[in-house]
């Protein structure tokens, strides 16, 4: 073989010994396919990780975390996540959302889908959110609250953002103490809305020991307790029912009734917040474990008889094979402090384990409570507040082992003086199956 012959075999490695010095001087990141593998010319695989294009590179693939492609070259992974963390929000997949954490018990209100700014609001403990029929919202006082004045008014957190047109029901539970046992809790329902047929009812204390209520048509109406339990933390019961015609707040606020003597909400008092606008005479919503089946009296109800009983809103539908809890808030006023009101609660449904409870009045002041473990017991109550309208407590539990209705029934005590139970007046009946 010639020298000539010689140099022209070889001449096609040459050439490409010549390219690879190229590329390894000019582009030390440069890939070679070998079968299904890539390396780099290093000799580090990387793994299947795509299709070279027609450039010889590849294109928008991350390669072990190292590389990325952008069509033409291989770039650090660095100069893709500064170079493209804009595009991401602008014209790629979504906003770019750096982590935000709200201070305090503020939390995230909003994040701009183009932007991805996180805005962060404060949280507080009255409810804002809306009220849907038949599911109460429920706020909580977050932490004890105290005043030693008696001119002006706290708020606490028991508050609700209230829409135009609707039709409400508030039912409070606050927890109270004063700093002596002559030291009563004064109440204020606040609105900054326009509203109508306003009823409150305050049922609180004017001694360590004895019972006192209040009630009023408007709103922005003091009502004063005059006594405590000192340092024994009390129950104070507030329903308000109201129609709305304009949207705002509704919120309780306090003040003590004496100068410099401290009046206490405790941490843990409760209001909820029924939207009853929708309400005709059957239950709203089904029961179940977490929503009752609500029903309210939606005008009053007045009776003189004695004998015959008169039947409430409060009927609901019973299911086979149920555990049922009923829990009744009754507003109700007599003809006089003497004229008491008797219930009845009846069920078509056959059942067992029933236990009754009603608490109600002996007087005026003074309260009383009856039980029973059977539907159709008349449980009747010997006093009133007149004209004040008073809370009735009624609990009942009880199994059905047969479909049907629950019937809730009242009469007045005395004949022909008349017991009424109050528009605003609720029950629940819980599935606790």
């Amino acid at each position: 073989m010639s020298k000539k012959s010689l140099n022209i075999k070889f001449l096609p490695a040459l050439i490409l010994f010549f390219v690879f010095l190229i590329l390894v001087a000019s582009r030390a990141d440069a890939l070679v396919k070998i079968v299904s593998t890539y390396i780099d010319m290093l000799g580090n695989s990387i793994y299947n990780v795509g299709n070279l294009n027609s450039t010889g590179w590849i294109n928008g693939t991350n390669i072990n975390g190292t590389y990325y492609g952008d069509g033409a070259n291989l770039l650090s992974i660095n100069t893709y996540n500064s170079t493209y963390d804009a595009l991401i929000g602008s014209g790629g997949s979504g906003a770019n959302i750096s982590t935000t954490t709200c201070s305090g018990t503020d939390k995230v209100s909003a994040i701009d889908n183009a932007t991805g700014i996180v805005t962060c609001t404060a949280d507080s403990g009255g409810g804002t959110t809306t009220v849907v029929v038949g599911q109460p919202v429920v706020v909580r006082q977050l932490a004890q609250l105290s005043t030693n004045n008696n001119t002006v008014w706290t708020d606490t957190d028991l508050q609700f953002s209230v829409e135009a047109d609707n039709k409400y029901t508030m039912l409070c539970n606050i927890l109270f103490r004063g700093d002596v046992a002559t030291t009563g809790m004064a109440i204020n329902v606040s609105a900054n809305f326009t509203s109508s047929n306003v009823n409150i009812m305050y049922d609180t204390w004017s001694s360590a020991t004895a019972n006192v209520g209040f009630s009023a048509t408007a709103f922005e109406t003091a009502l004063v307790g005059t006594g405590s339990g000192a340092t024994i933390i009390k129950p104070n019961l507030v329903v308000v029912d109201f129609d709305t015609t304009s949207s705002g707040v509704i919120k309780i606020q306090i003040r003590s009734e004496i100068s410099a003597s401290n009046t206490i909400i405790e941490r843990g008092s409760k209001c909820e917040l029924y939207n009853r606008t929708a309400y005709t005479s059957t239950p709203i919503s089904n029961a179940t474990g977490k929503y009752p089946a609500t029903s309210y009296q939606d005008a009053d109800l007045s009776t003189t008889s004695n004998t015959v009983w008169s039947t409430t809103q409060f009927n609901f539908t019973l299911d086979t094979d149920k555990t049922y809890n009923l829990i009744c808030d009754i507003l109700f006023t007599g003809a006089a402090a003497t004229t008491g009101q008797a219930i009845n609660i009846s069920s078509s449904a056959t059942t067992s384990n029933v236990n009754i409870m009603y608490d109600t009045w002996s007087s005026a002041t003074a309260p009383v409570g009856f039980s029973a473990t059977a539907f159709e017991t008349a449980l009747i109550g010997t006093g009133s507040g007149t004209a004040v309208v008073r809370p009735n407590l009624v609990i009942a539990d009880f199994t059905t082992t047969s479909s049907g209705t629950l019937i809730f029934q009242i009469r007045s005590e005395v004949s022909a003086s008349a017991s009424t139970i109050k528009k605003g007046s609720t029950c629940r009946l819980y599935d606790m199956t």
